[in-house]
């Protein structure tokens, strides 16, 4: 594959600001597609005190400031370099760019992604699941929600971004909300996200990214309600428009199915998707939300539970009768490999143990 060096351009002002700002997050590349990617990092720009006495100011909060870069013009399929001065260097790939109409397409060069979720707490546990995941050196990664603990907590953010460093450094970063965002600004300002609910491509792979959490979506049972309508028409006509994709993935961060007793029946907007997803013959669901692994097929669609990324782990102990493939109380990621037709699907521990794999192959064309 053809290397090409990219360098973020930047003139001598913002240079000069960079240089007296401490960089407390990136840089991370969000938005890839075939010709366009972002460069994304975040800076201190001071500190603020407040308190209940002039003298007495104990609360401190970080000022900090999104900077980023947009470059289009790339090239699909292409390993691109880049270096932003005072916040570091790192590398990602594009997807490859889709065949014209009057080109035979092609198939794909064989590509891995990471799907994992749930890294809000223990940020020893994440440490040690980010390290696993970059011993993988995936083309892009997957997060199902649950990112930081409270996501107006502006403090949180730099531990994620420290944490996830070394690993977004090489890849492509793809992010869905979950409840523990509360749909704050931060996660679209620090992470460039443009639509709680957004697809891409990616070879021949088709990705649906939803926002589950409807309580944080709006205000009172109508708008909530008018909302979820508003993005199940929307996931309708997405999957409709991908029907000649090999594979067809749907990722939120609540589940429709779980192994644990007292949270069985919670999400019942996403249970009731599972039409449309049938409908539509999705390859497969990646969920988080349940802190551990699950694993069931219905229908021909399989759903996997990924929220092993550091929050306190979950007992699974009512797995689903007749639907249940694998379930397990286990920190873990999900590494995906496509080759052509074939995906091969691997849970994977922290040890680098194999907790679970299968074999996927794309649905048939059409409803």
């Amino acid at each position: 594959m053809k290397k090409t060096l990219l360098a973020l351009a930047l003139c001598a002002a913002p240079v000069i600001g960079l240089a007296a700002d401490e960089v407390v997050a990136g840089p991370i590349v969000v938005n890839v597609g075939p010709r366009t990617a972002t460069v994304v990092w975040v800076v201190n720009e001071g500190q603020s005190t407040m308190g209940e006495s002039p003298t007495d100011q104990n609360l401190t909060a970080q000022s900090l400031r999104v900077r980023k870069t947009t470059y289009s013009g790339l090239k699909g399929g292409t390993t691109y370099y880049y270096t932003v001065p005072g916040a570091g260097s790192g590398h990602f790939k594009t997807p490859p760019a889709p065949a014209r109409a009057n080109e035979a397409a092609t198939t794909p060069a064989p590509y891995t992604f990471i799907v994992y979720g749930d890294t809000r707490t223990r940020h020893d546990v994440h440490a040690q699941v980010m390290a696993a995941v970059e011993k993988t050196d995936p083309d892009f990664v997957i997060h199902t929600g649950d990112l930081v603990n409270t996501g107006d907590d502006i403090g949180l953010w730099p531990i994620f971004f420290k944490i996830e460093k070394a690993v977004l450094a090489k890849t492509a970063f793809f992010p869905a909300l979950g409840n523990h965002e509360k749909n704050a600004n931060q996660y679209y300002e620090f992470l460039d996200v443009r639509a709680p609910y957004y697809s891409f491509n990616w070879g021949n792979a088709h990705f649906s990214i939803l926002n589950t959490d409807v309580a944080s979506a709006a205000v009172g049972t109508v708008a909530q309600d008018r909302y979820w309508k508003e993005q199940v028409s929307w996931l309708d006509q997405d999957l409709e428009k991908s029907q000649r994709a090999d594979f067809r993935f749907v990722v939120g961060h609540h589940p429709p199915f779980t192994a644990v007793s007292n949270r069985q029946g919670d999400n019942a907007h996403v249970a009731a998707l599972i039409p449309t997803l049938e409908k539509y013959k999705v390859t497969a669901m990646f969920n988080g939300h349940d802190h551990n692994y699950q694993h069931f097929e219905k229908n021909g669609i399989r759903y996997i539970t990924t929220g092993g990324g550091g929050a306190p782990l979950y007992d699974v102990d009512m797995p689903p009768a007749y639907i249940t493939k694998k379930v397990e109380k286990t920190e873990n990621f999900v590494r995906v490999r496509v080759d052509g037709k074939r995906a091969i699907v691997e849970a994977l521990g922290i040890d680098g143990r194999v907790i679970d794999t299968f074999e996927l192959g794309p649905p048939a064309v059409g409803k």
